[in-house]
């Protein structure tokens, strides 16, 4: 679930773009570089901060909180689509997934490698991978759906998934966490 923006960039901000703003093509990708470049910068600062599990799990909890607020500039981005409001909406989204994306990468490598047992290590990796692939088959059909259907509720259920996803991480990996914490 909260691997699907990966898909809300390349796929829904395009169509997006393309299809509900009377904004330039441009927009796109102006949003590419500044996730790009976001990226880059501060990856590697932020995974710095997350060194266990717990400090995992609430990293992916606010990444999950800023990709729900990314599906909620969407409907925003409806209201503002020229001009400068239409600029400064798709370059707060990109903003936005910059954050959720460095947060959610961290922490989904430090709960990765934090509950695998090291004799496990590569099944661990490869469920969390299918689920990338997973995604990268169910969300160019989820976003271009919600863009085309012009459903402005779906991107406030597709928020509301998000934060579920990334409120269940806390409780989830603290039940694995507990027994060695224990120790």
């Amino acid at each position: 679930m909260l691997m699907l923006p990966e898909s809300m960039l390349t796929v829904a901000l395009p169509l997006w773009v393309a299809t509900q703003m009377h904004a330039p093509l441009w927009l796109v990708s102006a949003a590419l570089v500044v996730q790009t470049t976001g990226t880059v910068l501060l990856q590697i600062p932020v995974s710095r901060r997350i060194t266990d599990v717990p400090a995992a799990a609430r990293a992916g909890r606010r990444g999950a909180a800023l990709f729900a607020a990314a599906a909620l500039l969407f409907p925003v981005a409806a209201l503002a689509d020229h001009g400068p409001a239409a600029v400064a909406t798709v370059l707060a989204l990109a903003l936005v997934l910059v954050g959720g994306d460095v947060l959610y990468a961290a922490a989904s490598w430090g709960i990765v490698y934090g509950l695998a047992p090291e004799s496990s290590l590569g099944q661990y990796q490869g469920f969390y991978n299918s689920g990338f692939d997973l995604s990268m088959i169910t969300g160019p059909v989820l976003f271009a759906w919600l863009v085309d259907g012009g459903v402005q509720l779906g991107w406030f259920g597709l928020s509301a998934l998000f934060l579920l996803a990334g409120l269940a991480l806390v409780p989830l990996t603290a039940r694995h966490t507990a027994p060695a914490a224990a120790d």
